[in-house]
């Protein structure tokens, strides 16, 4: 096999590694938990970024097999059927990354895994504090965030922030970075939209795990605030270890801030690499943690630190609502 046509072969792999990371089957990677689930904050960048590697790749591909051949720019361009079939692949995989008839096709696969995933009924007490934009679970995930006040006054971080832990632009309530938007104002309507896309997942969780959501408000706010905070897969374990807590015998704040630590626990480890990456290298973090860096105590509390935050304004405007 020439270097070129190597060369040519590797960018069509890139083209069509970026074909299916676009926004919307991204988001289904994330939620089936397929291992392609990757930087789920902003898909798009990722796949504009994958695209760029993929056209670089395409013209190094030929400026190295040119400089390493000795051809001319005429002998380059003199490729062989096979060459020309591989370089119009990786072409048209570009190109259909972005036409609107394959994303309106992914679009509609990512709506039907939301529904799916949505079956449970929404509890109707849930859904009323996600009515509007001025409802209580909004103002309390605000809050929560460092972009509302308990009592909805917007905070300077609401008009826009860089996220300290991945670095994001964030704006709205609920820190809305995972696509672009051309306003506060679309910020916000998206990040409502979004949260309450995972009421009725968030009910069946609840149910499935033995909770009554009516009877635990705070905690199921709670399961959706770390839907707009962390990895999707988060939530999904947030109400079976807030069941497993109350059964360990803690209970009101104690139970929920535990099991909101519990539900970054993956395979054993607690995993939170955007705020292991604050309490690395804040000293505010630093000096607060005397535990080795990595080590289960310094991981748990760590997380716990932000938890314990998050959680308190959320029941601070709950309590007020």
């Amino acid at each position: 096999m020439s270097k070129l046509r190597f060369a040519l072969i590797g960018a069509s792999v890139a083209a069509l590694f970026a074909t299916p990371i676009n926004s919307s089957v991204e988001k289904l990677l994330c939620e089936t938990k397929t291992p392609l689930c990757y930087g789920w904050r902003s898909p798009d960048k990722i796949l504009n970024e994958t695209q760029k590697a993929a056209v670089i790749g395409l013209g190094l591909g030929i400026a190295i097999a040119g400089n390493n051949e000795n051809k001319s720019k005429t002998q380059l361009l003199n490729l062989t059927p096979d060459e020309v079939a591989t370089l119009c692949l990786a072409v048209l995989c570009l190109i259909l990354a972005n036409s609107s008839k394959y994303k309106e096709t992914t679009e509609k696969v990512a709506s039907d895994v939301r529904a799916n995933l949505a079956k449970g009924k929404a509890s109707p007490s849930l859904s009323y504090l996600f009515k509007d934009l001025k409802s209580p679970g909004v103002l309390a995930i605000g809050a929560a965030e460092g972009n509302l006040t308990i009592d909805g006054r917007k905070t300077s971080n609401y008009f826009g922030h860089t996220d300290p832990g991945n670095s994001a632009h964030n704006r709205g309530f609920c820190s809305w970075q995972a696509g672009p938007v051309s306003s506060v104002q679309e910020a916000d309507i998206k990040c409502l939209n979004r949260i309450r896309s995972r009421i009725g997942h968030v009910s069946s969780l609840f149910e499935d795990a033995g909770l009554d959501v009516s009877k635990h408000k705070s905690a199921a706010v709670a399961a959706l605030d770390l839907w707009n905070q962390a990895n999707p897969c988060v939530y999904q374990r947030f109400p079976s270890a807030y069941a497993a807590a109350l059964k360990q015998g803690r209970s009101g704040q104690q139970a929920r801030v535990h099991a909101r630590v519990e539900a970054f626990r993956k395979n054993g480890v607690l995993s939170a690499n955007g705020l292991f990456k604050i309490c690395r290298t804040s000293k505010f973090y630093i000096d607060r943690f005397p535990y080795a860096v990595g080590s289960e105590q310094w991981r748990y509390n760590c997380i716990k630190f932000d938890q314990l935050r998050r959680q308190k304004q959320i029941e601070r405007v709950l309590s007020i609502n």
